[in-house]
């Protein structure tokens, strides 16, 4: 990751002091998976069935959409204005599924940009991009340190904070650690830079859909199922994210189930209706990314497919 151009920084710097106005306003329950999303997958009972990926021997829970796909304060800090504007999206869901289900929505750009704002809010509200954020922010601290002799009044600030021009290699790392990067290390180990960093990415990866054709696909036999990680970014030989390092600036598809029956997709893919052995591709990619749990509907005898597909492989290539 190139290190963050000056005005950007700038932008930051500004942007996290607004946020820092609100960092104790926050949910502490929230949905990495949208409730209104895993409704698609419950049957007569409301209830939907979570597959274990981290334990092969897990019982399959059989729960409601509201007690699953959570991480108790994902985002730490600021969270509600957060979880406010993606309610501003999941409340369309019901109406962007039922367009999904019979193609109508390609002829509706209005609901076409809500469905990109769904897919984007699912992308940043990971554990891939928790960790994405968090290598970002080491690479960006170090590029600065190896910089920050070359600032403008660097041995100026020096002198007048502490009485003399700097002289070591360990003045340069003390002004640094003390001055330089405090403000910074403390909105990241409060959650604040994540919290503007999932801003940032939402609004990246909705810039980098509407520059691509929405292509629906749904199972001539069969159907989707969907993991804790739902949006699955493939580079250009469909390789898989995380697995491979795929971010969005290398990512030549993007794509997410919304229904059992309809996946969305951005970039070059199949359209229309999919072959069984399509089908089981796309399901393959949702255990691959998922974090701990892959959501399927009661009675889909799914839950065998996601056990084998996740513990086998590992077991293969062990």
């Amino acid at each position: 990751m190139p290190a963050q151009p000056l005005l950007d920084r700038f932008a930051a710097a500004r942007r996290i002091a607004e946020l820092r106005l609100q960092a104790d306003d926050n949910i502490r329950e929230q949905h990495v998976v949208s409730r209104v999303v895993l409704k698609q997958w419950t049957d007569r009972t409301r209830c939907l069935h979570a597959v274990s990926v981290t334990d092969r021997t897990a019982r399959v829970i059989a729960r409601g959409p509201g007690g699953l796909g959570k991480i108790p304060s994902f985002v730490p800090r600021a969270s509600r204005s957060a979880e406010e504007r993606w309610a501003m999206t999941e409340r369309h869901v019901p109406r962007l599924v039922r367009l999904c289900d019979t193609d109508a929505i390609l002829d509706d750009p209005d609901a076409a940009a809500t469905l990109r704002d769904l897919v984007a809010l699912h992308l940043v509200r990971t554990r891939s991009f928790w960790r994405v954020h968090v290598q970002g922010f080491r690479h960006e601290r170090e590029a600065l340190r190896q910089r920050a002799r070359t600032f403008p009044g660097y041995a100026n600030d020096f002198q007048r904070r502490f009485g003399r021009p700097p002289r070591t290699d360990e003045d340069h790392d003390f002004y640094f650690e003390m001055v330089l990067a405090q403000r910074s290390d403390i909105d990241f180990h409060s959650g604040l830079t994540f919290r503007y960093s999932v801003e940032r990415m939402f609004d990246r990866c909705r810039a980098w859909m509407a520059d691509r054709q929405i292509q629906i696909v749904h199972p001539s036999s069969g159907e989707f199922l969907v993991g804790d990680a739902p949006v699955v970014l493939l580079d250009r030989r469909g390789r898989l994210e995380p697995g491979v390092g795929v971010t969005l600036g290398n990512a030549s598809q993007i794509l997410m189930p919304v229904t059992p029956q309809s996946l969305v997709a951005f970039g070059p893919t199949a359209k229309g209706e999919v072959a069984a052995h399509v089908v089981d591709e796309l399901n393959t990619y949702q255990v691959r990314a998922a974090h701990t749990h892959v959501f399927v509907r009661p009675g889909s005898g799914l839950e065998n497919f996601v056990r084998s597909t996740r513990f086998d492989s590992i077991a293969a290539t062990a």
